[in-house]
C-alpha cells in the first residue's frame, strides 16, 4: 500500500475508462486500496488482491525465463 499513494498523487484515481493518454486512471492497487479501506466489498477486495499477487507471479516468471534465456544465448556465442 505504501506505492499506492504515490500513484494516486501523480496519476489521480477514475471511475470512468480512460479515453486518451492523459486521462485520469485507477490502478489495481489504487482500486484494491478504495475496496478495502472504504469497506466497500472485502470479497472484491480480496478478489483484486489475488488477481495483483497473479499477475505479478506471471510477470516475474516471464521476466526471469527471458533473462536466462538471454545468458545462455550470450554464453553460446562467447565459446564460438
Amino acid at each position: 500500500m505504501g506505492e499506492t499513494a504515490a500513484i494516486i498523487l501523480t496519476s489521480g484515481s477514475s471511475f470512468l475508462m480512460p479515453t486518451s493518454v492523459f486521462s485520469p486512471v485507477r490502478t489495481m492497487s489504487i482500486h484494491f486500496y478504495i475496496l478495502a479501506r472504504e469497506g466497500i466489498s472485502m470479497e472484491m477486495a480480496y478478489a483484486t488482491g489475488a488477481a495483483l499477487i497473479l499477475l505479478i507471479l506471471i510477470i516475474n516468471t516471464i521476466a526471469n525465463w527471458l533473462l536466462h534465456r538471454y545468458v545462455r544465448k550470450l554464453e553460446g556465442k562467447g565459446h564460438a
